[in-house]
Order: C-alpha cells, then structure tokens, then sequence
C-alpha cells in the first residue's frame, strides 16, 4: 500500500514535468508555438529536418523511397528518425518515471 501512496503522491506534489530536463521544461512552459516556428527559420539544419519531415506527410512516399530520402539527412538526424521506441528519445528521467524498476 505504501508503494500505491508515493505512486500518487509524485505526480500530484512535484508533477511529472519535474522529471523533464531543464530545457524541456523551459520549451513546455516558456516558448509559444510561433516562438518555435520562428527559431526553427533561423537555423538551416532544423528547416532541413522539418522539411523532411513535411515531404514525408505531403508526397506519402512508399517504404522503399524512405532510405533514399534519409540519405539527405545528417546521419545523427537520420540514427535518430530510425531508432526503435519512441521513449528511447525522451530524457532519462521520463524514461525511468514510464518504465519498470
């Protein structure tokens, strides 16, 4: 029973946002979507990923075409778009908060 209470203690008191990193933390609460947009113009390598991205959603390219497309990606960007399990992406805290001791 003592595991239940600090189980519903955490999120209520710290709140799960306090797991996040510093600067997760700063985008969730401090950054509007334009202010996102507008340093996402700015830097070329982020418009290049965001870019990819969109042509993904507009041209629904086949699975076959997809490798090709990762090519023009830097090759951290493409690991990152390849790796399996999304919460492998999210801040060490968030993932020890979501997975099992």
């Amino acid at each position: 029973m003592e595991d239940l209470q600090s189980i519903r203690y955490f999120p209520r008191k710290l709140g799960i946002i306090s797991k996040c990193s510093p600067k997760l933390r700063a985008l969730l609460l401090e950054r509007s979507l334009l202010d996102i947009f507008r340093d996402l113009v700015y830097f070329p390598y982020i418009t290049k990923i965001v870019g990819f991205f969109l042509s993904i959603a507009v041209l629904k390219p086949s699975p076959e075409m997809l490798p090709e497309m990762l090519k023009d990606l830097p090759k951290e960007v493409s690991d990152i778009a390849n790796k399996k399990g999304l919460l492998s992406l999210t801040p060490e805290a968030v993932e020890k908060l979501v997975l099992p001791l």
